[in-house]
């Protein structure tokens, strides 16, 4: 018996299917399923379009897609991320778990991992022997007499480390970046992002502005940087730390420059989700991890915002160390974009 589901990647012809499919079967108005540019800008790659597709080859409909972002130009050993992944009900009740092992396997990744996963479905990617896991989250607060994001029941300000203290570079352009920052130098990072990647995940982003900082220890070049972005809410902001790239070790410096940043933005607080960092190294530049013994409330979802702690969790393929941020995938996407 032929098989009835055809999985293939998707090309430009399937834009208009997919994003109809995104509106009826995953969520109704979702911005990826009503606005075609950001939808380009997230997934075409010239004549590709970077999702696995699940047709019935009955009628030519499409039954299931997961959709990745790669963090390289070339699709070869890149580091891909899934991002919306849904299948409807068919005869095929493994359907979904097939287009995951077609996207792993076919897609000439190195790693496949995705941030933001339902921990409903973490038992599937344990299944496919998948490493999951959840993202600690990491915050320090401005020293403020009230918080209009923040839910604060106990104040806590820990010290940061001053005989490590380092400054930042802030860089407004790629080119700039690019002149003090060698990206190349970190190939070898798991999962290593690629000049292609960061110019258009955050210098080129259409709706975000991200404020990207190199970590300056007075040595010349930069080995370093932060990305990291405002957000504001209700008369106030502040400083998400989105991702990283470099010499880890060195956040255990950034205690003083941060606290600068803050209090010349008036930050209510800075905040960052990180899978794979030690403990000690973000401990030293004052941020406190939020356990659940902590009973002050750092919201997550600010379209629309949501006064509430939020778990990450991912899934990743990588049998070896490895950094995982909030901006990895698409968990630091717009859900809408403001009328101009």
């Amino acid at each position: 018996m032929l098989d009835k589901h055809l999985i293939r990647f998707a090309t430009l012809e399937d834009v208009d299917a997919i994003m109809t499919f995104i509106n009826e079967n995953w969520k109704e108005g979702h911005l990826l399923a009503t606005n075609k540019s950001f939808f380009l800008y997230e997934y075409q790659c010239g004549e590709r379009i970077n999702f696995a597709l699940a047709i019935d080859v009955t009628n030519n409909k499409i039954v299931g897609l997961c959709g990745f972002i790669k963090n390289t130009e070339a699709y070869q050993n890149s580091c891909i991320w899934g991002s919306i992944w849904k299948v409807i009900k068919t005869d095929d009740p493994m359907l979904g778990i097939k287009i995951l092992e077609y996207l792993h396997t076919q897609s000439d990744c190195k790693i496949f991992s995705s941030c933001g996963i339902a921990p409903k479905t973490i038992p599937i990617y344990q299944f496919l022997r998948f490493k999951t896991g959840k993202l600690n989250h990491y915050y320090r607060l401005n020293d403020k007499e009230s918080y209009n994001i923040a839910k604060i029941v106990s104040k806590e300000i820990p010290e940061f480390v001053e005989n490590i203290k380092v400054s930042f570079k802030e860089f407004n352009t790629f080119s700039d970046l690019q002149a003090h920052f060698d990206i190349s130098s970190f190939s070898e990072a798991l999962p290593y992002k690629d000049a292609w990647y960061l110019e258009k995940r955050y210098f080129n982003h259409p709706v975000y502005q991200y404020k990207i900082f190199g970590i300056d220890e007075n040595l010349g070049q930069l080995n370093s940087i932060l990305i990291t972005r405002e957000v504001a809410y209700n008369g106030v902001k502040v400083l998400r730390i989105v991702d990283f790239i470099g010499d880890y070790t060195q956040l255990a410096g950034i205690g003083y420059a941060i606290q600068q940043v803050m209090k010349k933005n008036d930050y209510e607080y800075v905040d960052l989700y990180a899978g794979g960092l030690q403990l000690d190294v973000i401990e030293q530049a004052g941020f406190q991890l939020k356990t659940d013994a902590d009973l002050n409330c750092i919201p997550n979802y600010f379209e629309p915002f949501v006064q509430e702690n939020t778990a990450i969790h991912y899934f990743t393929t990588s049998e070896q160390d490895f950094l995982i941020f909030k901006g990895d995938g698409d968990q630091d996407r717009p859900n809408f974009i403001p009328q101009s």
